[in-house]
């Protein structure tokens, strides 16, 4: 893929997201608390994060490869996903990780 295009598939996730919030908040303004509005925010997130990984060039890796280079153990990777203290995919294939991706402990969950 050109620069070019990968630039326009990218500005095509942040599109996406964009709708999926707006959408959001269309139904947050009738249901402050709706679940379907709770989902469209997390599919913003998950097209922003796909749209990182296309940035970043694809390069995923399994939790068993994360965690061999950077020298702790799978369980650990896949308690961080879990608990989205890292970027990740899920997909038919399992979990995936960008290579380089950092750990975000602010994104703990309670």
């Amino acid at each position: 893929m050109t620069k070019n295009t990968v630039d326009k598939v990218i500005g095509d996730y942040d599109h996406l997201a964009e709708g999926f919030r707006k959408e959001a908040a269309s139904r947050r303004s009738l249901e402050p608390n709706s679940p379907v509005a709770n989902t469209y925010e997390r599919c913003a997130e998950d097209v922003e994060k796909l749209g990182a990984a296309l940035h970043e060039g694809l390069d995923l890796v399994t939790p068993e490869v994360y965690a061999e280079l950077n020298r702790i153990t799978p369980q650990t990777v896949r308690r961080w996903c879990r608990n989205d203290e890292i970027t990740h995919f899920q997909d038919e294939r399992g979990l995936l990780i960008p290579r380089h991706a950092k750990r975000n402990r602010e994104s703990r969950l309670d």
